[in-house]
This record gives structure tokens, C-alpha cells and sequence, in this order.
């Protein structure tokens, strides 16, 4: 609720002052105006102040132009930590079992092998070192 004493026309008579006040007014259309208003009083040769000029700016434009921005701040903000959250996730279920993978086949290339299978061996041994590379990027980024 607005007093009348904050209202910078009355701030300014008082004080003599210029002064200025930012209003969030609610009309009965159910409408939200900010608006703000600066008042310069004008003081005769004794020093009251005998009138004003008062300059009334409408920003409801401006005002809710930065509500929609804080609101799509916060849910980008949101967005971005479910985002981190779920490649977070996925990187370790994924992780986990190409660990496992890459263990069995260094217990793997302990036996005795063929040239062959010791040549495919390390192939899939090269590939899931890269994977296991890529997923730990992921999740470095991820943080």
C-alpha cells in the first residue's frame, strides 16, 4: 500500500528537495504498471515551496521485460544442471561396464593367444581406452 508521505510530490514540498519515487501500481483492471516519478519543486524568493514539476515515467514494459528474463534465466539455469546431471549419469553407467570390459581383456591378453587374437584383442583394447577417454571428457565437462 502507498502512503501518501511517499509519494515524491509530497516528499518534495516537505523537503523542498527534488525527489523521486518508483511506483508498482495495481489498477482495478487487474494490471500492473512500474512507473516512476521525479519531482522538482519550485521555491518563491522566501524559500517555500509554492508548486512542483513532476515528470511521471511508465516502465510496466521494461519491468516486465526483466520478470521474463529473470524467469528465463532461472529456467535455463535449471535446464543446464538437469542437463550436467543426466551426462553426469549416463557417463558412469556407461563407464562402469567398459571398465569391466577393458580389465578382461588385459586378464585376456595374459593367456595364450594367437597373433591374431592378440591383434584383435589389442584393437578392442585401443578402442574401449578411447572410449573410456571420451566418456571421462564428458564428464569433466559435465561438472
Amino acid at each position: 500500500m502507498i502512503r501518501f508521505s511517499d509519494l515524491s510530490i509530497v516528499k518534495a514540498f516537505n523537503s523542498g528537495f527534488k525527489t523521486k519515487s518508483e511506483l508498482l501500481l495495481f489498477y482495478f483492471d487487474e494490471k500492473k504498471y512500474f512507473i516512476d516519478m521525479v519531482t522538482n519543486p519550485i521555491i518563491d524568493e522566501y524559500g517555500k515551496v509554492t508548486a512542483s514539476v513532476t515528470i511521471i515515467n511508465n516502465h510496466t514494459d521494461r519491468f516486465n521485460k526483466n520478470i521474463l528474463l529473470r524467469q528465463s534465466v532461472a529456467d535455463a539455469e535449471y535446464k543446464s544442471q538437469i542437463k550436467d546431471k543426466y551426462l553426469a549419469n549416463i557417463s558412469h553407467e556407461i563407464r562402469t561396464p567398459m571398465t569391466s570390459i577393458l580389465g578382461y581383456i588385459s586378464l585376456m591378453q595374459q593367456t595364450e593367444l594367437t597373433d591374431e587374437q592378440y591383434l584383435y584383442s589389442n584393437a578392442v583394447k585401443s578402442a574401449g581406452t578411447n572410449m573410456l577417454n571420451i566418456i571421462n571428457d564428458l564428464l569433466d565437462v559435465s561438472k
